[in-house]
């Protein structure tokens, strides 16, 4: 009998592990081939890799004048470089490496990227990640950092305004997240190769805690107050 349990621990011990390699490998193999697709004026381009979910994870662009050129999009599992990330930010896996060769002319992009394939709200949790905190970074390679995609915008009349859970709209310097179909987003301006990453702010403070650090300090100024109208 105790070999039997012994086995039948063992066995489950082993599936356990399994499925969680098999997870952690899933999530840490996603690549996508080159997609390279020719832009006419004003088409807007969208290249998904997320067969479960359409409209999720990928790139959107809008040309909004100028003649046609050529957009290579690619999902890299590695940047091939190392930078930086901004203070408090941690920074997801797989990179989103968009090549713009386009003629002349104003043109802007909007980026959406996928976090379901981290396993949406609760795998985010488990990053030490809220949803409400994800923003899409763009990597800043002549300052050797990360920065905040619309924070690249060239544009001097950007109008950058972060939109949490609101609908993805085509305003250059818009950015927010999609709390239905799970997926970040950030209107910015092209020039040159971009790299576009994930990451959310880490250790957030929960309502919870706001709560009683907002209701200690109350009490800690009315102890304060009583103790000086006491002292007078």
């Amino acid at each position: 009998m105790k070999l039997v349990n012994f086995f039948s621990r063992t066995g489950c011990r082993l599936v356990a592990f399994l499925l969680g390699l098999g997870l952690v490998t899933g999530v840490g193999l996603i690549h996508a081939a080159p997609v390279i697709i020719d832009v006419a004026p004003n088409q807007p381009v969208f290249a998904d890799w997320n067969d479960a979910v359409d409209d999720d994870t990928g790139v959107l662009v809008e040309k909004l004048s100028g003649g046609g050129g050529r957009l290579t999009i690619e999902l890299l599992d590695e940047p091939g470089f190392t930078l930086p990330t901004p203070d408090g930010f941690l920074l997801l896996d797989n990179t989103l490496f968009v090549k713009p060769e386009l003629e002349a002319g104003g043109r802007r992009m909007r980026i959406r990227i996928d976090y379901q394939r981290f396993g949406g709200r609760a795998g985010l949790r488990d990053f030490g990640i809220r949803a409400n905190t994800i923003r899409i970074l763009r990597a800043d390679r002549n300052d050797g950092r990360w920065i905040r995609a619309v924070n690249g915008i060239r544009a001097t009349n950007a109008d950058i305004r972060y939109l949490r859970a609101r609908r993805a709209d085509f305003t250059l310097g818009h950015h927010g997240f999609d709390e239905q179909k799970e997926f970040a987003w950030a209107v910015v301006d092209t020039q040159g190769a971009q790299y576009y990453a994930l990451g959310g702010l880490a250790n957030v403070p929960l309502p919870a805690a706001w709560l009683l650090f907002i209701t200690g300090s109350g009490l800690l100024l009315m102890v304060s107050r009583k103790t000086a109208r006491s002292g007078s």
